[in-house]
């Protein structure tokens, strides 16, 4: 993978940032990538869905967000704990 997209993963990959997720977009990512053409450039979809979910953070949200008008496009929020604003 190469151009940006290629270089968020190896940023993350070399700790530049922490991948933060929930169960909610992992689910998502599985529902996209079983797309044809995605599953077909992925391969074992659970595969990459079990490495996202190790090299993540998986947040339990316990807020969600009503901003847009199509109810799937909202997310779910977990606050930052103190610490993690240190």
């Amino acid at each position: 993978m190469g151009g940006p997209p290629g270089e968020v993963v190896e940023a993350a990959l070399t700790g530049r940032f922490d991948i933060m997720t929930s169960p909610a977009l992992l689910e998502e990512l599985r529902r996209v990538l079983a797309y044809p053409k995605l599953a077909k450039m992925f391969g074992d979809i659970d595969e990459v869905v079990e490495l996202i979910t190790v090299a993540s953070h998986v947040v339990r949200p316990t807020v969600t967000l009503d901003l847009v008008r199509d109810p799937d496009d909202n997310r779910s929020w977990k606050p930052p704990s103190p610490a993690a604003l240190t």
